[in-house]
């Protein structure tokens, strides 16, 4: 649901960015999104923690942060691994 989603994405530390996308949480994004590499790690964090599943695996998780984002990126992965292997 709506509620689930915007929990997630502000979890994730992403929730503020996608208000500021033009159709807000209706955006679709593709091979043109302007998101960086960050930005888009953060929302694939918020898709794993509505996933909620027991393991989790990660290789290289902030590989592609750029350093603005960094330290958001950590804070969404400390929210993701809370409670999981």
């Amino acid at each position: 649901d709506a509620g689930r989603i915007c929990d997630a994405a502000r979890d994730a530390q992403i929730h503020d960015r996608i208000l500021r996308m033009p159709d807000g949480y209706d955006s679709v994004l593709g091979t043109g999104s302007m998101l960086s590499g960050g930005e888009r790690q953060r929302l694939t964090i918020a898709r794993a923690i509505i996933t909620d599943t027991p393991v989790l695996i990660l290789d290289e998780a902030t590989a592609f942060a750029d350093p603005e984002s960094e330290y958001l990126v950590q804070q969404a992965l400390n929210r993701l691994t809370r409670d999981r292997t």
